[in-house]
């Protein structure tokens, strides 16, 4: 009965397709090693039950799709690691829909991960900025410990973000989850708002500068809110691991800005990985496998 009203909660909670799916008994603490490489290999995963449009919150935006692992029967006591993802859009457009290749990408690698590839509330100027944002990552990190037991999942949890929801991952992370994210993945993300090359550059095709959008005012008006919301200022020597990837041919977010992060993690010897790839634009075209092949080497050495 329990099993079926945990179910029944779900289904009723996405209000979509669903693959069906049976939940075993709230997990057993696991005997594997602690680091994050023995957790991610813990199973072989090769199946997902899906469920779209999860609610975390109360706000519209305030939604996920979740990729539960589909175990064996003699499986169902294994815990996962949580693997969130968050769009990219330039923090005003765009949603989680943006990820699904890359989600595809990484139920085909087999890891032990349980996936949320999440949505937040967008910039608007007036009343969303980076506060009401960082709120989300809150709410919806107070959700996913509310569901460890019923989801079976370990303590492990990887952030990963393309663009600006590369930029939000790393301020969530290095603000307010250093003590409970085990990694970050960034994909061109901005690190520094106070950078002219990236406040007087991130327009979108309706002509606004969505880093005004994010913050509420111009940098001009408010300077110290745009440090104030870049991850490069939070670096200590307990930010964890990161893995920063960006383009050569990336003319929207400049590699300096993954390059002068990378700088700043080294010094104070936190585990971090540049990496760039000579020809990629910011849209990453054709690269979906590649960026997470190397995000998935980068975790291996966890």
């Amino acid at each position: 009965m329990k099993q079926l009203s945990i179910y029944l909660l779900f289904l009723s909670l996405s209000g979509l397709s669903c693959q069906s799916f049976e939940l075993a008994e709230p997990f057993k603490f696991s005997s594997k090693a602690e680091t994050l490489a023995g957790h991610l290999h813990a199973d072989t995963v090769s199946h997902y039950s899906t469920f779209y449009n999860l609610k975390y919150g109360k706000e519209p935006n305030q939604v996920y799709d979740l990729y539960l692992p589909a175990r064996q029967d003699n499986r169902k006591d294994m815990q996962s690691v949580s693997l969130i993802l968050v769009h990219g859009g330039g923090w005003a457009l765009l949603d989680k829909s943006f990820l699904n290749p890359y989600v595809e990408s990484f139920k085909k690698q087999g890891l032990n991960v349980t996936i949320f590839n999440i949505n937040h509330r967008l910039a608007d100027r007036n009343e969303i900025n980076f506060p009401e944002i960082m709120d989300d990552f809150r709410t919806f990190f107070a959700h996913h410990d509310s569901l460890r037991d019923s989801l079976h999942l370990n303590n492990k949890k990887v952030l990963w973000g393309y663009s600006s929801g590369g930029h939000l991952a790393l301020s969530y992370a290095y603000m307010y989850g250093y003590k409970n994210i085990d990694a970050t993945v960034a994909i061109v993300a901005p690190t520094d708002l106070s950078d002219p090359k990236i406040h007087e550059h991130i327009y979108d095709d309706k002509g606004r500068n969505l880093c005004t959008y994010l913050i509420g005012q111009s940098f001009e008006e408010a300077p110290h809110e745009f440090r104030m919301a870049s991850p490069i200022n939070y670096v200590t020597k307990d930010t964890p691991p990161t893995l920063l990837i960006y383009g050569g041919s990336d003319f929207l977010v400049d590699q300096s800005q993954g390059q002068r992060l990378h700088e700043k993690l080294t010094k104070v010897k936190v585990h971090n990985h540049f990496e760039l790839v000579p020809d990629a634009t910011h849209d990453m075209d054709g690269k979906t496998h590649e960026l997470i092949a190397q995000s998935v080497e980068f975790l291996n050495g966890l």
